[in-house]
């Protein structure tokens, strides 16, 4: 692994103690733990790291942005007016950060909880300059470093001279401000403005105005003394309730049955207006028992995307929602607390679905 930053002093390989081969696993040791391998001695690690730990926080106070990145697989290709100089480009782009608990301890790196990126100029530039078309970049939950990286050197087979570097790894800062502002600012990315002046709002707004709205009183009320008059007029759009079904005998047998039943709606009812902007009505209906395990146990991995389970368990999540999953570890997780608990207040609701209708009648909406 290379890092990035700091001096290029001290570029020398570190000794291995550990390079017997494990038969199980068909490679040494240090190549199966969780620690990266560089070719800095420790006091030059150190030291490197420490640039890069101060420049991340730095960037961070002032821009609010982080663009430290763990680089998977690397592509080393060659402009095309100067042959003869190589260029190295990311292809596989982790949002990290560096960490430690004092200064005496080493640094550990952990997931930033964003998105998995692809590298968005390297794709732009080969496909202005030399026509190639990079691979669509897959799903978090499909992704594969390596297949991806297979995908991109088929991409570019055609090009002499060009390599997919797949086990290059790289810690360093990449930003891609000024290319996704360049891009905003292309013409030929905007949309067809006919279908921005279509919208309601912006129609509305900048060339039709909105449709006038009837007041629920005349402007001339006087609301200081008219108010109870109005609140009468609102309350009496209200529906009306089922009698006969507030006659019924389980209002005095199942009266702890029923309070419970009334709680069990209305937290269903405050959950499911929470989200219903954000997710599908099989949302409610769907067991995400063992995803939400899965995703709280590996999501905050650094190669979470390799895990099968983890993967599966997002794919789950993902056919539930009208969008993208968030991208913060904390807030996926809410997520599916507030959908596991509307699942188990809906499941309440059903089994006591005859007692609700028995009280109220065809004012009960059900389940």
């Amino acid at each position: 692994m290379k890092i990035v930053g700091g001096s290029d002093e001290e570029e020398v390989g570190l000794p291995q103690s550990d390079d017997e081969i494990d038969e199980a696993n068909h490679g040494a040791p240090r190549h199966m733990d969780t620690r990266l391998q560089t070719a800095l001695t420790s006091d030059g690690l150190q030291r490197r790291l420490l640039a890069l730990y101060r420049d991340a926080r730095l960037i961070m106070e002032e821009q609010g942005v982080n663009i430290l990145y763990l680089a998977l697989g690397r592509l080393k290709w060659f402009e095309a007016e100067k042959g003869d100089t190589s260029r190295h480009a990311p292809l596989v782009l982790v949002p990290v950060q560096l960490q430690r608990r004092s200064g005496l301890d080493r640094f550990t790196l952990k997931w930033w909880e964003e998105d998995v990126q692809e590298n968005l100029t390297l794709a732009a530039k080969l496909n202005s300059e030399f026509g190639i078309e990079l691979p669509k970049f897959p799903l978090e939950e499909d992704l594969v470093p390596s297949r991806y990286a297979e995908a991109v050197a088929k991409a570019v087979a055609g090009q002499r001279g060009w390599e997919v570097q797949a086990d290059a790894m790289t810690l360093g800062f990449f930003s891609f401000a000024k290319f996704l502002m360049y891009r905003d600012l292309d013409p030929r990315t905007w949309p067809d403005p006919t279908q921005l002046l279509n919208h309601p709002a912006l129609g509305g707004l900048l060339r039709d105005g909105f449709p006038a709205v009837d007041r629920p009183f005349a402007e001339d009320v006087n609301l200081d003394i008219d108010l109870p008059r109005v609140r009468e007029t609102l309350v009496a759009a209200a529906p009306t309730l089922d009698r006969d079904a507030l006659c019924n005998g389980v209002w005095l047998a199942g009266l702890d049955g029923l309070h419970d039943l009334v709680v069990q709606g209305r937290a269903f009812a405050e959950v499911r207006t929470k989200l219903a902007a954000g997710v599908t009505d099989a949302a409610f209906e769907t067991d995400l028992t063992s995803a939400r395990a899965a995703i709280a146990a590996h999501d905050q991995s650094l190669f979470r995307f390799l895990n099968g389970e983890f993967r599966n368990s997002m794919a789950l999540l993902r056919g539930v929602l009208r969008g993208k999953p968030p991208s913060a570890h904390v807030k996926r997780v809410a997520l599916l607390d507030d959908l596991l608990a509307a699942r188990r207040h809906l499941l309440a609701l059903r089994e006591r679905a005859e007692m609700g209708r028995q009280a109220f009648g065809v004012a009960w909406l059900g389940a």
